[in-house]
Parts: C-alpha cells; sequence; structure tokens
C-alpha cells in the first residue's frame, strides 16, 4: 500500500513537472532580467490591445519583431555576416514594434527607458549567443497567415480563372499592339516639344 501511494505520488510530481516547465531562458544573469521585462510587458500588451502592432512577435525573442522577408531567411543563416545582417535587421523591427506599443500604451517614463536599453542590450547579446542561435536554427519564427488553401480549391477561383484567361489574353495582345506602334510625332531628348499653331 505504502510502496503504490509513494509511486503515485512520484508520477504526479513528474507530471506536474512537465506541465509547468517553464521557457528556457537564451540569456543570463542580467540579461534575463531584461528578457523577462520586455516578455511580460508584450503580454500585457497583448492582454489589454486594442490597436494591430506593425510586425510579428514571438514571446521566445522579446527583443525582436518579425516580417515575411525576415521569417523566410531565418533557416539560411549559415555564415557570421549573414547572420549579423539578419539580426540587425530584425531588431530595428523589434526596435519600431517596442517604440509603437509603448507610444499606444504608455508607461512611466523611468520604465520606458530601461524597455528601450533592454531591447538594445538583447540585441548585441544575440550576436555571439550560442543559446540564440540555436533556439533559432531548431524552430524558427513563422508569421501566421489567413491564407487558406483549400477555399482557393473549393471557392470560386477555378470557374473565375477561366473566366478571367481570356479576357486576360485580349487585353495582353492589346498592350502589345500599342508598343508596336509608331509615334505620330517623334520625341527627341533636349528639343522642346512643338506645339500645334506656331512656326
Amino acid at each position: 500500500m505504502l510502496r503504490s501511494r509513494f509511486f503515485f505520488l512520484l508520477l504526479m510530481t513528474t507530471l506536474v513537472g512537465c506541465a509547468v516547465a517553464p521557457e528556457p531562458a537564451l540569456f543570463g544573469n542580467s540579461q534575463a532580467v531584461c528578457e523577462k521585462r520586455l516578455f511580460t510587458y508584450y503580454e500585457d500588451v497583448e492582454q489589454e490591445r486594442d490597436f494591430k502592432l506593425p510586425y510579428h512577435q514571438d514571446g521566445r525573442f522579446p527583443h525582436l519583431a518579425f516580417d515575411r522577408f525576415s521569417t523566410s531567411l531565418a533557416s539560411e543563416l549559415d555564415h557570421p555576416s549573414a547572420q549579423a545582417q539578419w539580426l540587425t535587421y530584425v531588431s530595428q523591427k523589434g526596435k519600431l514594434q517596442l517604440e509603437t506599443a509603448l507610444a499606444l500604451m504608455p508607461i512611466n517614463p523611468a520604465e520606458h527607458e530601461l524597455m528601450m536599453q533592454c531591447q538594445e542590450l538583447l540585441f548585441k547579446e544575440s550576436i555571439n549567443n550560442p543559446r540564440f542561435w540555436n533556439e533559432l536554427k531548431n524552430t524558427p519564427p513563422t508569421v501566421p497567415t489567413s491564407y487558406e488553401h483549400w477555399k482557393r480549391v473549393l471557392g470560386a477561383y477555378p470557374v473565375a480563372s477561366l473566366v478571367a484567361k481570356g479576357q486576360i489574353e485580349d487585353e495582353q495582345e492589346r498592350i502589345k499592339a500599342d508598343f508596336g506602334r509608331p509615334l505620330t510625332q517623334p520625341f527627341r531628348y533636349g528639343e522642346a516639344p512643338l506645339t500645334h499653331g506656331t512656326e
């Protein structure tokens, strides 16, 4: 009886430990404080905001922000120069994202300044941080899309494309014919255009 209770408690402790395991921090010491500060602020923004932020946020990298261009390159960063360029780009987006959020959901001036300093500090600490690059490589950020392929397949696209195809081809032929037509009044650079009624 005692043994079965012991195993039950051990199992429950393990399961609870798995359920509440925190996300791994990518930074140590003072940088971790900054990481947590930015992460918490963006969590508050997400719960309270009634405005749209310009870029996508990934909670693992609270000092950065992403667009489709940057996420498309995230898996191709094999060289230090490419990493530095990419990191500078997403850090600039992160700075703009933070400035926008702080303007729309203000905090006290001292905390505001701390946030901006944290964003800059984490950017500088990321470039030579193997944990940062491993996390990025193993699970790159993605920008969610509302595009749904099944709507294209089952929707009006196949029918509409057949209807539009002939009209598009006719318009292309008309444009090509216009390009081949000689000019009624050839123009040469440096000459003033002729006006009707003057010699």
